[in-house]
């Protein structure tokens, strides 16, 4: 998900979707750590998506 996607996000979906994203990238953790999946890179992509997230989050919240 790209930060102009996100952007155009409310404050309120931004948290529900960082919330879901960190779930999953733990969920994928213990996938990996149990050799269950072998995509490393999915590992990174959550990892980005959830620094957006809270970058977004942070700038709402200096703005106000």
């Amino acid at each position: 998900m790209k930060a102009k996607e996100l952007r155009e996000k409310n404050t309120e979906e931004l948290k529900r979707l960082l919330q879901e994203e960190r779930i999953k990238l733990n969920q994928l953790r213990f996938d990996v750590s149990a050799h269950q999946a072998k995509d490393y890179k999915e590992l990174q992509r959550r990892r980005k998506i959830i620094a957006r997230i809270l970058t977004i989050l942070k700038e709402e919240k200096h703005k106000q």
